[in-house]
C-alpha cells in the first residue's frame, strides 16, 4: 500500500504545481479567467480561488450542472442540447464562451461529462465522456476526452487535462 501512496502523493503534488504555474503565468500575462463547470462541481475554480492573489487573474465560475443553467446562465442553445445532448465539444464550447462573456474574462474554460451512468440517460459505455472547451481571447478549443476510474479520479483526470491545456497555451501566449 506505500507505494499506492506515493503515487498518489505525486498526483497531488503535480496537480498542485499545474494551478501555481497557471497563477504565475496570468499574474506574468495580465489575463483573466473563469470557469463553467459540471462534472467538477466547482473543484477547478476552488482551486484557482485558494492561491493567494487570485482576485487579479480569477473573474468567477458556475456550477452549471443542469440544462436548464446551461441555457439560461451559459447562453447555450436549447436546440443544440435537444439535437445532440449535453455532453460534447460543441455544448462544452457555447459554455466557454457564455461564460467568457458573462464574466468579461479574457480566458474561459468549460468542463462538462459523466462520471457515472446512475442517471437513466446515459448508458454504461458514457462513464468517463468528457468535453472540455477553451476560448482563448478570441481562438477556440475544443477536446473529446473518456477517462476511467473512480468518481473522484474521472473528475480529477478532467481537471488534470483541463490543466495541461491551459498550461500549455498560456506559455506559448506569453513566449
Amino acid at each position: 500500500m506505500l507505494f499506492q501512496e506515493a503515487l498518489d502523493d505525486a498526483s497531488v503534488d503535480f496537480e498542485s504545481k499545474l494551478y501555481r504555474d497557471i497563477a504565475k503565468l496570468l499574474k506574468k500575462s495580465g489575463l483573466t479567467i473563469a470557469v463553467g463547470e459540471t462534472l467538477t462541481g466547482g473543484m477547478f475554480a476552488s482551486k484557482i480561488f485558494e492561491l493567494p492573489g487570485s482576485s487579479v487573474y480569477f473573474r468567477g465560475g458556475v456550477i452549471c450542472n443542469h440544462n436548464l443553467v446551461h441555457v439560461q446562465v451559459c447562453g447555450v442553445s436549447p436546440a443544440l442540447i435537444s439535437k445532440k445532448g449535453a455532453i460534447n465539444k460543441e455544448v462544452a464550447l457555447e459554455i466557454a464562451n457564455g461564460i467568457k462573456k458573462r464574466f468579461a474574462a479574457d480566458l474561459s474554460i468549460a468542463i462538462t461529462g459523466i462520471c457515472n451512468n446512475e442517471v437513466d440517460e446515459f448508458s454504461e459505455n458514457t462513464t468517463g465522456v468528457v468535453s472540455l472547451g477553451f476560448v482563448f481571447k478570441n481562438e477556440q478549443k475544443a477536446k473529446d476526452f473518456k477517462f476511467s476510474g473512480t468518481y473522484q479520479s474521472i473528475r480529477t483526470q478532467s481537471i488534470v487535462a483541463a490543466l495541461g491545456i491551459l498550461r500549455q497555451w498560456l506559455i506559448t501566449e506569453i513566449s
